[in-house]
């Protein structure tokens, strides 16, 4: 009992959250000073902080007795406030708004905590001293816990910005918290208002309901901001991936000239000398090495044929048989990025459960039907997959890094409006994807 008038004398619960209100804001801000340290900041700002609190002109608490303290509430609040503000101003990093942000949502929090507690402290007169005693100190254990975690939650989302907030803005944001000091003060200054508590409180939350609401709707527009930008990336890579691409054709044309050029002019020399038996061997050897070259899928959509292509050479190097169909107009009414996503998930799993059967065989197929883009894709199987695994899990170890192939391509048709189907039949894996064509304007 000793510690515990000690304890209300002095008032250590608001000395130990003013402290860990100094800790939070030195942590969050940082010191303008480099001679100032944490600790030091936290030691000067309560000192402050109790000198204020115990000013000879304005008493604050009762002498030392069996009665409670007696406490200003609004007196309370303005050493609370005022007091950091003003050497968070002057000591700290951080612009002025951030800081008041911190510090009125600490003190609304440790206030709200009291007015959780309010039963408990009306009861100080009937409970026996020691158990009261006990009480008060672990509901003040409680707080330090809280205000610990409420701490870890400023540091872990700070308020780091660079843009510049209006007037009202500033209103908005401060509005629930100075709203539920106001009224706290109010109800605990008034035995009037004290009867009328929970109406007082309701009004206060009916009010703050449209600043919630408001808070809601950045967030919501935030994100929407946040995918149309991520969209937008998308895309742009997309075109640089393009541009890219024909970088590369155009060197690759180059270099092919070049060896034609040099090819031509070796022919010649041969021809000249009269070494028909050495030109017939090298015609054999550079007609067989651009066989593959020669049979390459070309349809005029440049970024199309470089998939299918690349794709079918990657077939071909793990002595995958291959048959192909693509007859397709030069410029398609269809999104090309969506396309080349389709069809690149769709080769790369068929590919590779084609590399576990005994004689592969991939079967490609893309023409337009009607007005639809049709694009059929078959791979020989043993078994029957889909009656195994109708969902196409992925059967992978690794499950957090695979089997995104087959919602790749089912978000993708479903952007484009179109018609995904899965189907096993005649000892083949059939995935057959049908996309709209855009009609063109005028029709």
């Amino acid at each position: 009992m000793t510690f515990y008038r000690f304890y209300r004398l002095v008032a250590l619960d608001g000395i130990v959250n003013f402290a860990l209100l100094s800790c939070t804001i030195y942590m969050l801000c940082g010191a303008k000073r480099r001679w100032l340290r944490g600790w030091l900041y936290v030691l000067l700002s309560t000192a402050v902080y109790f000198a204020m609190m115990n000013l000879p002109s304005l008493p604050v608490y009762a002498p030392p007795s069996t009665t409670p303290y007696v406490q200003p509430y609004w007196y309370y609040f303005l050493c609370n406030i005022l007091v950091q503000l003003v050497l968070a101003h002057f000591l700290l990093r951080k612009a002025f708004l951030f800081k008041l942000i911190y510090i009125v949502f600490y003190v609304s929090f440790v206030q709200l905590f009291k007015m959780v507690c309010e039963p408990l402290y009306e009861r100080e007169s009937v409970l026996p001293a020691r158990l009261y005693a006990t009480l008060d100190i672990c509901s003040e254990l409680i707080l330090c816990v809280l205000l610990v975690l409420l701490i870890l939650l400023f540091r872990k989302f700070p308020l780091d910005t660079s843009l510049r907030f209006a007037p009202s803005q500033l209103f908005i944001a401060l509005y629930f918290p100075v709203s539920l000091l106001i009224a706290y003060v109010l109800v605990t200054n008034s035995p009037t208002l004290l009867n009328y508590s929970l109406q007082i409180i309701s009004a206060v939350v009916i009010t703050n309901l449209p600043v919630i609401y408001y808070f809601l709707s950045l967030i919501i527009r935030s994100y929407e901001d946040l995918r149309n930008l991520d969209q937008a990336l998308t895309q742009t890579q997309a075109q640089l991936t393009r541009f890219r691409f024909s970088l590369t054709l155009q060197e690759r044309l180059k270099k092919e000239r070049h060896e034609l050029k040099n090819n031509y002019y070796y022919i010649q020399a041969l021809l000249k000398q009269g070494k028909y038996d050495q030109l017939s061997a090298y015609l054999d050897k550079v007609t067989g090495e651009d066989l593959a070259a020669l049979n390459q899928i070309e349809t005029g959509n440049a970024l199309m044929d470089y998939l299918l292509n690349r794709k079918l050479g990657e077939a071909r190097q793990h002595h995958i048989r291959t048959c192909t169909e693509v007859v397709v107009p030069t410029s398609l009414a269809v999104s090309e990025d969506a396309l080349c996503t389709i069809l690149l998930n769709l080769l790369d799993n068929a590919i590779e459960a084609s590399r576990k059967e005994e004689d592969p065989l991939l079967q490609i197929t893309i023409k337009c039907v009607q007005e639809y883009l049709v694009c059929v894709i078959r791979n020989k199987v043993s078994r029957d997959v889909l009656a195994e695994n109708p969902d196409l899990r992925t059967t992978k170890e690794d499950k957090g890094s695979h089997g995104f192939g087959v919602k790749i391509v089912s978000q993708a048709v479903e952007r484009c409006n179109g018609i995904l189907r899965y189907s096993v039949e005649d000892g083949f894996f059939t995935v057959k994807v049908m996309l709209p064509l855009a009609r063109p304007r005028g029709e």
